[in-house]
């Protein structure tokens, strides 16, 4: 089960992670009762050993579900994908509040309407670059908690608007799942 506290158990794997994300998407937010659901189109390609995987929706949770060697973020984005067999794969990011605005808070600030917004946004400004990434098997953490998700999580921790965060947070807040224990599996920093 998902999520789980993240600290690497197995010495670094063989495997291989990237993503190719379009330099501009244009999103569209639904609120579905708990969190806002974001289609992002063009979205995106995550590939985990050779294995294709399309972005088809981005969520947030606040605080984070995964916790990073016991310290958890304020939010934790997840870019869901599914590859042609029907497999899922998230890759999660973890966000701490800063002054300003960040790339992120647009996904987390409710639009007066389901109207795509006004602005393309860059997904892959979402990413830390050069982090590294920890990866394990779990499931997803909204319904149906579908089995066997590969997940990606960056090690790394973005930055997230102050404002943009309690406004997410006094709306949806708190939105995240317990942590589930690891029960033996293995956990990879790559």
């Amino acid at each position: 089960r998902s999520p789980i506290h993240l600290e690497e158990n197995e010495p670094q794997s063989a495997q291989r992670v990237s993503e190719a994300y379009h330099h501009l998407s244009r999103v569209s937010l639904r609120d579905v009762g708990n969190t806002l659901s974001a289609d992002i189109q063009p979205g995106g390609i995550l590939t985990i050993n050779d294995r294709l995987f399309s972005l088809f929706d981005a969520h947030c949770h606040t605080p984070s579900e995964h916790t990073v060697r016991g310290t958890p973020a304020d939010l934790e984005l997840h870019l869901v994908h599914q590859d042609s067999a029907g497999a899922i794969a998230v890759l999660a990011v973890l966000f701490d509040r800063s002054p300003g605005i960040h790339p992120v808070d647009v996904l987390i600030t409710p639009p007066p309407s389901a109207a795509p917004l006004n602005e393309p946004i860059s997904v892959a400004r979402l990413l830390p670059e050069g982090s590294r990434r920890f990866v394990y098997t779990g499931t997803r953490t909204t319904p149906p908690l579908t089995k066997g998700v590969r997940w990606v999580i960056y090690e790394d921790v973005q930055s997230v608007g102050t404002d943009a965060l309690k406004i997410f947070a006094d709306r949806y807040g708190p939105n995240n799942h317990p942590i589930q224990p690891l029960g033996g599996r293995s956990v990879t920093l790559i």
